[in-house]
């Protein structure tokens, strides 16, 4: 399983343009207040003014399995009008105890889902992450089991209404072949609807149970609810013939005359070495602690490029101890 691409939320634009009903910003709006009655003022309301949407605020809750708040800086990239500050959280820092539940329960669930099909998912583990300012713990996560495409040329044609000219590796490490690409990430991103309909039951369900985690399918209606461009991040893998594996994944941020400033979360056990990929300022990274991988390691080169007035965002990433720092910049440093 690879690292969730879950960067990508221009507060700005997606205000704008997402069609949740007022209902659900009223009642976000009232949750917010409520939980902050006794801690004094609310800061929902300065954001309500600028954004438009408590929806849209509610749904950057979970960028890297955390939210924008103050912690150790890392490193922050530019593109344009698009700004991501990546920085390291104590709280999501985890025993390995807890990374083998959460790993448990999110294969637990996986291995009982059909290609195509995704889960919500509450996780007592998760829920004990409790970061400054949160109105709740990190509890619910959408677990996803991909279709999987062996022709990277039916891939590409799937994607191509939003991922038209993104590009691919012409090259790559020796032992190295295409195994497969797929249209989401294996954990999805939550929007506000989503936290709004199955936190609060799905935890109260596992209480209820005496039990770690909850678990409910997606309906068909959740695959309808208004999206916006952090929802897609499709992804290509490639393994040799030792299983090791390095996956490529691809997200975009619409075209906008306004700025997007991206606040990004990870783990202590996180650090940062500045590289170039084709002569652009890109970000070589090692997650030792996280649950998005099997192995607790994640190893990521992250940049962004310019294209057609909107930004990509790139990330050539291994979960394998095998594959190292050169192997992931050689892919970066061949796609085209």
């Amino acid at each position: 399983m690879s690292i969730e691409n879950q960067l990508k939320l221009d507060l700005n634009r997606t205000a704008g343009k997402r069609k949740y009903p007022s209902e659900l910003d009223d009642r976000i709006y009232r949750l917010f207040d409520k939980h902050w009655e006794k801690k004094g003022p609310s800061f929902i309301k300065p954001w309500r003014k600028k954004y438009g949407s408590i929806a849209v605020l509610a749904a950057s809750l979970l960028l890297f399995s955390g939210v924008a708040y103050a912690s150790t800086y890392l490193y922050n990239l530019h593109a344009n009008n698009i700004s991501i500050e990546v920085s390291a959280e104590p709280n999501l820092q985890f025993s390995q105890a807890q990374l083998n539940e959460i790993q448990a329960s999110i294969h637990e669930v996986r291995q009982q889902l059909s290609s195509g099909e995704s889960a919500f998912v509450y996780i007592n583990e998760l829920d004990r992450v409790k970061l400054p300012g949160a109105p709740t713990g990190m509890g619910l996560t959408k677990v996803n089991q991909p279709k999987s495409y062996t022709d990277i040329r039916q891939w590409k044609e799937l994607v191509k209404v939003n991922f038209a000219g993104v590009k691919t590796p012409e090259e790559l490490p020796k032992g190295f072949i295409f195994s497969r690409g797929e249209l989401e990430s294996p954990i999805g991103m939550l929007d506000a609807a989503s936290m709004a309909k199955y936190y609060k039951p799905l935890q109260q369900q596992a209480a209820a149970a005496k039990q770690n985690m909850a678990w409910q399918k997606a309906s068909a209606q959740d695959k309808e609810a208004p999206n916006d461009f952090i929802s897609e991040s499709p992804r290509l893998v490639y393994i040799n013939n030792s299983r090791d594996q390095i996956e490529i994944s691809y997200s975009v941020v619409p075209s906008s005359d306004k700025n997007t400033d991206m606040k990004i979360k990870t783990s202590t056990s996180s650090t940062a070495d500045h590289v170039k990929v084709a002569g652009v300022d890109a970000y070589y990274t090692v997650n030792s602690n996280s649950f998005l991988s099997e192995t607790g390691i994640v190893k990521d080169i992250n940049w962004l490029e310019q294209q057609n007035g909107r930004t990509l965002i790139y990330h050539v990433t291994s979960p394998s101890i095998n594959v190292s720092k050169e192997d992931l910049l050689f892919v970066a440093n061949h796609m085209r």
